[in-house]
C-alpha cells in the first residue's frame, strides 16, 4: 500500500500535464491538420466534379478508388504505432519513438498538401 501511495505523490497529475505549453501546440498543430483533412473529404465530391467538368462516370470511378484508398487505412495505420514504440525498452522513457511517428505523420500530410495543389484528378488520387 505504501508504495502505491508513493506512486500518486510523484505522478504528475492531468491537468499540469495538459496545461503545457507542448501539449498545447500539440494539441492545436493536429487540430488544424484534421481540420484541413476533413474539409478535404468532406469538399471531395464537389471537387472531384469540378476537376472532371461534371462528368459524372469520372467522378464515381474516383470517390470509388478514394474510397478503397481510404479503406486500406486501417491496414497501414499500426504502422504508427510500431514507429512509435520502436527502440523503447521497458523501463527506459524516451521520445524518440513519439517523435518518430509524430514526424511520419506529419510528412504524410505534407505529402498530401502538396498534392492537392497539383491540378490532375490522377494524380491526385
Amino acid at each position: 500500500m505504501m508504495h502505491y501511495l508513493t506512486f500518486l505523490e510523484t505522478t504528475p497529475r492531468l491537468m499540469s500535464q495538459m496545461l503545457t505549453v507542448e501539449y498545447m501546440l500539440s494539441v492545436l498543430y493536429m487540430s488544424v491538420c484534421n481540420l484541413r483533412l476533413w474539409f478535404y473529404i468532406g469538399d471531395l465530391n464537389s471537387y472531384f466534379e469540378f476537376m472532371s467538368d461534371h462528368n459524372n462516370d469520372t467522378v464515381s470511378k474516383y470517390t470509388n478508388w478514394f474510397g478503397i484508398i481510404q479503406c486500406t487505412g486501417f491496414f497501414f495505420a499500426p504502422i504508427t504505432g510500431l514507429v512509435t514504440d520502436w527502440k523503447r525498452k521497458k523501463k527506459e522513457k524516451t521520445v524518440l519513438g513519439f517523435v518518430t511517428g509524430y514526424l511520419l505523420t506529419s510528412f504524410v500530410a505534407l505529402i498530401l498538401n502538396i498534392l492537392v495543389l497539383v491540378p490532375s484528378l490522377s494524380v491526385q488520387v
